[in-house]
């Protein structure tokens, strides 16, 4: 069989592509940030064990189906490929396949009444138990079918990807498996038994990524572009797995390319955008289109305003218009590459680093984004040349795009201290979102109802934002020492605000002191946590530093900031201003930057200073069922039984009730969802019950109305706390299922968020990483 697949042409690495690869692996060992290698054949072994070739072959009729998708053990081939991480096995330290519908697999069953489900996502069919057995049949097969190709490349540790015509490899496996050539699990169920020659990264679109960051052209097939993956491990002696966490630290995740027209009615805008660090697109007469770019205008609205200005006798010319300009505002993201053109002549490179601008001063270049330019070399693009802004689709030219960029090796400039290297890995969306309003405003505020992750994702934030500008490295939070590290260093500072706190403890004030040699107190100026957070920042102008400041609106805000209300200003940063106390100078740096948190159910929100709130920006965060969709604890899916019980409080608690909603933070413990019975009871009982009896001012009639009879006892006015015994747990649970009948048909609840979920096929692989 090995003959089958020789005369291989040989993957050609750029030498100075090889010592990047090189260096990063060697940053990610001397850390301790490569998965040993014991750990990577334990965890081969133990997936083999389980649902290696051998153990599919055994499995047949319900015991296969069960276990290729059965979703109640959560021990099927299903979770493991996706889900399962513990000691055990870790899926995503093999490549991630998380995101889009359940029916990614083919078919999938619904949790509570064990109906099975095939087909699209926005085209369900329900099938029976034996059709569901023929399916699970027909994949086992075309598994089996590709495991016997690939045996016959000889044993495991013994393959040479230099001896191999991958494809030809890639033509029979696609033959072998029709069904599931294209899918991300199989390619992945693959990788897990031959890691020696599948790679890791189970989307097309990340090969062709990684391919072009390499500066190789991506061949076709997804089998045909593992050659370039493997041979690299094996020139530089690793095993796949760390060769593509390498990857993902060098390169980041995906990003898209697009061209960008610089000339409108004759006059040319690239001066101006080289030099003020822009990209920037006419349509000047549909004046601020901030709303579209957050999404705040609905689709028909969109379109009649885009017409009311420019409306052309040829609907797919408007159209087509329009889609230009909706993708400039708002579908290209922070990291995406723009291509700056006049004609066919490229003028520049550059990256996106920031949300959409409107500037009428600079007409008619007034719709903006912020970029970070690069490259200035000149040379032809021959596509898209009769449009303004416009996706680059050819990967031909990706790659020399980035072969323009890697033999500048220029770095962006810096026009704000937060930017980061763009080799670091993509940024989290919510810390992306915190960072592109400190970049703007300067300090950031997180809002929303209790158990939200507020503060979890303020420290998330700082930490990640302070770690990569600091060491050049992402966060890791499960390394205490990188913690403790920037703490002390002075890279983060963080407090919370109470009643007791004050101008003293922030900025500066006299405390009491009393000497050890006579026993007389007296008292001194000290300086509080903000003023010596910006001496530090004054001293190093080069790197930012972070206030995170928790329950911020527990505090008497105007008291505490005095002053600094004007002096946190952005464009105030830098400027003197006299402290009454000791009538010294003081500066906010432009390179310090504060997150506040809020909980928006404590009633003083009302009294947050009005001055503050216009110096800050404001991110929302709301209660969502996603983090607990997989979860089901004796029988009830906590994400829909969250979202039942938060309609339930919008519907009866009245004003306010938005910001009195039930977190899912609360059913989370170390980022997983609570998982026994008893602990989610202890939840329900300690934390959610005391709230909802809170929010309801001891009103028995409308408590019942959002938790049911079986728990509250309206002539009593009193919580049945007997159901709560161990003794009665069944009872308990009956009651919360009688109290939300619609969770009773669970697996319609997690069918339709998986729904929601599902986009085309390009959504799932830029995000199934």
């Amino acid at each position: 069989m090995l003959g089958d697949y020789q005369r291989m042409s040989k993957a050609e690495f750029d030498p100075r592509v090889l010592d990047r690869v090189k260096e990063v692996r060697d940053r990610m060992h001397d850390a301790g940030r490569l998965l040993p290698r014991e750990a990577i054949e334990s965890y081969f072994a133990q997936f083999r064990a389980k649902y290696g070739p051998d153990a599919l072959q055994r499995l047949d009729g319900v015991a296969l189906l069960e276990g290729m998708h059965g979703r109640k053990n959560r021990d099927s081939l299903m979770y493991w490929l996706e889900f399962k991480n513990d000691d055990e096995f870790a899926a995503p330290e093999f490549g991630s396949i998380a995101g889009g519908s359940a029916l990614k697999f083919g078919l999938y069953e619904r949790a509570g009444t064990g109906e099975w489900v095939a087909g699209a996502a926005r085209a369900q069919k329900q099938i029976s138990r034996e059709e569901a057995i023929h399916t699970a049949r027909l994949q086992r097969d075309e598994l089996l079918a590709a495991v016997k190709i690939l045996n016959g490349l000889g044993p495991i540790g013994t393959f040479d990807p230099e001896g191999v015509n991958f494809d030809v490899l890639d033509g029979d496996l696609r033959l072998a498996m029709p069904g599931l050539y294209d899918s991300g699990w199989s390619h992945k169920y693959l990788a897990l038994i031959f890691p020696d020659r599948i790679d890791e990264f189970h989307s097309l679109l990340y090969q062709r990524f990684h391919h072009v960051r390499l500066l190789l052209m991506p061949p076709e097939g997804r089998f045909k572009a593992s050659q370039a993956f493997i041979a690299l491990a094996r020139i530089l002696g690793e095993p796949v797995q760390r060769i593509t966490a390498v990857l993902k630290e060098l390169h980041g995740g995906p990003y898209s390319y697009w061209r960008l027209g610089t000339v409108i009615d004759g006059q040319s805008g690239w001066e101006s955008m080289r030099k003020g660090g822009y990209a920037a697109v006419g349509w000047s007469s549909l004046g601020d289109l901030t709303d579209v770019a957050v999404g705040e205008l609905d689709k028909d609205s969109w379109e009649s305003r885009f017409a009311e200005h420019y409306a052309h006798e040829h609907a797919p010319t408007e159209s087509n218009q329009r889609r230009q300009l909706l993708d400039f505002i708002r579908n290209a993201q922070e990291r995406d590459i723009v291509v700056a053109v006049d004609g066919q002549r490229v003028l520049g490179i550059g990256s996106i680093r920031g949300q959409y601008e409107y500037h009428l001063e600079r007409k008619p270049f007034v719709n903006a984004r912020p970029v970070d330019w690069h490259n200035e070399d000149s040379w032809k693009l021959e596509e898209g040349v009769r449009t303004t802004f416009r996706a680059v689709k050819a990967v031909g030219n990706w790659l020399i795009i980035e072969q323009y960029l890697f033999e500048r090796s220029i770095q962006p400039v810096r026009r704000s201290i937060l930017t980061t290297a763009a080799a670091l890995p993509v940024l989290e969306p919510l810390v992306a979102r915190v960072e592109r309003v400190l970049r703007r405003k300067g300090q950031v505020i997180l809002y929303g109802p209790p158990g939200t992750g507020k503060t979890y994702w303020g420290e998330r934030a700082v930490f990640e934002l302070a770690s990569r500008a600091w060491f050049d490295r992402a966060f890791d939070p499960r390394d205490g020492t990188s913690r403790t590290t920037l703490m002390q260093a002075g890279a983060v500072e963080m407090c919370s605000f109470h009643p007791a706190y004050g101008y003293e403890d922030f900025l500066e004030g006299y405390r009491p002191r009393t000497r050890l040699d006579s026993g007389v107190m007296s008292f001194e100026l000290r300086d509080g946590v903000f003023k010596r957070l910006c001496s530090r920042a004054s001293g190093d102008p080069q790197r930012p530093f972070y206030l995170l400041i928790d329950e911020i609106n527990r505090g008497d805000i105007p008291r505490i900031f005095g002053e600094l209300l004007s002096a946190l200003e952005w464009d105030k940063r830098g400027k003197n201003f006299t402290l009454p106390l000791s009538e010294r100078s003081f500066t906010v740096p432009g390179n310090v930057f504060v997150v506040g948190t809020m909980n928006t159910a404590d009633r003083s929100i009302a009294l947050l200073d009005a001055a503050l709130r216009r110096r800050f920006g404001f991110v929302e965060l709301m209660p969502s069922g996603e983090p607990l969709r997989t979860a089901v604890v004796a029988g009830i899916p906590l994400g829909a039984w969250l979202v039942a019980l938060n309609r339930r409080i919008l519907e009866y608690v009245g004003r306010d009730a938005r910001n009195l909603q039930i977190g899912h933070a609360y059913l989370l413990e170390r980022g997983s969802p609570v998982s026994t019975p008893d602990r989610f009871v202890e939840v329900l009982q300690e934390d959610v019950l005391p709230l909802l009896q809170e929010y309801c001012y001891e009103d028995f009639s409308l408590l019942e109305k959002i938790l049911g009879k079986g728990l509250v006892d309206v002539e009593r006015k009193r919580i049945r706390e007997g159901v709560f015994d161990p003794s009665h747990r069944q009872e308990l649970f009956a009651a919360l299922l009688a109290a939300f009948p619609d969770l009773g048909a669970t697996s319609e609840v997690l069918a339709k968020i998986d729904d929601e979920e599902d986009g085309d096929s390009k959504d799932d692989e830029r995000t199934s990483e």
